[in-house]
């Protein structure tokens, strides 16, 4: 695949290390993995901040160096080596997931790789809140976090 057709996921620009010029926001932006983003707003609909991982930053790092000139119309090598059947014990639902390798070229030739699961979201948040019965809104300083979850998103239709 092309460098193109990549999904690079959200663009999130960061507040707190933006020094109020709207001019250079590609200084003071990264990317959320299109896997992650719905953990992201899960975050920003309860008005808590979403702190990347270190997985996060590495997509923001890889994505950065193989779509830049002059690599940006490179062929992106994408494998998937191993696939996985899972059963929540629970609702004896099953479901698939896989790994998935990419690999590409930063703009001095050298070979950069990025591998991620695909069917599992990590780290989906719980909260615990209040909630203003006049407004149904949450009430701002009250929300924590409860759990994090792994939740799959490919089910077996088996």
């Amino acid at each position: 695949m092309k460098v193109s057709e990549l999904d690079k996921g959200l663009k999130v620009v960061d507040l707190s290390s933006a020094d109020g010029n709207d001019n250079d926001d590609d200084e003071h932006s990264y990317y959320i993995h299109p896997q992650r983003i719905v953990v992201y707003k899960t975050y920003q609909k309860v008005g808590q901040s979403y702190e990347r991982t270190i997985h996060d930053r590495t997509w923001d790092w890889w994505i950065n160096l193989v779509s830049a000139e002059p690599v940006a119309n490179q062929e992106i090598k994408k494998v998937i080596p191993q696939i996985y059947r899972t059963k929540d014990q629970a609702t004896g639902s099953e479901y698939l997931f896989y790994n998935v390798e990419l690999s590409g070229n930063d703009w001095k030739g050298n070979r950069k790789d990025f591998s991620y699961l695909a069917g599992v979201v990590e780290g989906m948040p719980v909260f615990n809140y209040e909630i203003e019965p006049s407004t149904n809104k949450i009430i701002s300083g009250t929300t924590q976090v409860l759990e994090v979850k792994r939740e799959y998103t490919i089910p077996h239709k088996g």
